[in-house]
């Protein structure tokens, strides 16, 4: 015979509101990754999604199986974690060209460069030589996006589809002039500093540095503001970050 059990007293839960820090990344096999977004930060390609205070874009499909997101995953808790950590992350040789590729499709800078460097390939990114005024202005008029921030060089090319306030308004706004006023006034937090360290590419050239065109010299970014983009931005935090 069949038996059946009553539950009795029952007091229904109210459903957990879902945390707005989360997003569910689904990979392409069907398999998905609820993931903080401060640890996506370094996924170029998200950034619309990790900024995004709303709950509007809760789930993100990417192009990368699970197995290869997984790893992902454990390079972005190394980089989270700091230098020390980071130096420690380490992947087999034949998973480097699936996880190469994963890097290129979330535009991951450091996890690329790492299997760049594994497979003979990698160039460093920053230019330890200084870069020119002329050149800044010349690659902008040849297509690419470089910014000149409180004298450090900055190319968001590849950022620039990601940027949460349009593709235009950089190009309108601040190419080849002085762009500090412009990034104080649009990203004054810290989480702003973290992408630009992604962007970083090297400093302006000592002797370029009065070439830098001003249109407004009267309009100065507060003491404020730079001393805590400069104390981020050491040389020191630069050589040792991961992720360019």
């Amino acid at each position: 015979f069949e038996e059946r059990f009553v539950l009795e007293n029952v007091t229904p839960r109210e459903a957990k509101k879902r945390p707005s820090n989360i997003l569910d990344i689904y990979c392409n096999d069907g398999e998905y990754f609820p993931v903080k977004k401060r640890l996506l930060q370094p996924c170029i390609a998200l950034t619309k999604s990790v900024l995004d205070k709303t709950e509007s874009r809760l789930r993100i499909d990417v192009d990368v199986d699970c197995c290869t997101f997984d790893r992902v995953l454990l390079y972005l808790i190394a980089e989270a974690k700091g230098t020390e950590e980071l130096s420690k992350y380490k992947f087999e040789l034949e998973q480097c060209g699936l996880m190469l590729e994963a890097a290129k499709k979330l535009k991951i800078r450091g996890l690329q460069d790492i299997c760049e460097s594994m497979l003979g390939a990698y160039e460093s990114r920053i230019r330890e030589e200084g870069i020119s005024w002329q050149e800044v202005v010349d690659r902008n008029e040849n297509g690419e996006t470089l910014l000149v921030i409180d004298g450090m060089v900055c190319d968001v090319t590849r950022w620039l589809p990601e940027h949460p306030g349009g593709n235009t308004i950089i190009p309108e706004q601040a190419l080849n002039q002085d762009a500090t006023v412009y990034f104080e006034l649009y990203h004054a937090s810290k989480e702003s500093f973290l992408y630009l360290k992604q962007l970083y590419i090297g400093q302006m050239k000592v002797e370029d540095l009065n070439k830098i065109y001003n249109p407004k010299p009267d309009v100065l970014p507060s003491q404020e503001f730079l001393e805590q983009l400069r104390d981020f931005m050491r040389p020191e935090t630069l050589k040792s970050y991961k992720s360019f």
